[in-house]
């Protein structure tokens, strides 16, 4: 169970750097006006941290466990 916790957390805590990293990119883009040139990277990126979210949240999601559930 604690394992889980932690899977979480750093699930989180990924999420987390990874919307910063992509902010800091889009910045740095905008910053030296090569955003046109690079936009198709940056739908790439984004494409992949949407997916690989998507992905992360199927794996961990917590699913109820209907074998003790009570039926009355």
């Amino acid at each position: 169970m604690a394992a889980r916790g932690l899977l979480i957390v750093f699930q989180y805590v990924s999420a987390f750097l990874a919307l910063l990293f992509a902010f800091a990119f889009v910045f740095a883009l905008v910053t030296f006006g090569a955003v046109i040139w690079w936009q198709p990277l940056s739908f790439v990126l984004f494409g992949a941290l949407a997916y690989g979210s998507r992905q992360l949240g199927k794996r961990f999601a917590v699913q109820p466990d209907l074998s003790t559930r009570r039926v009355e």
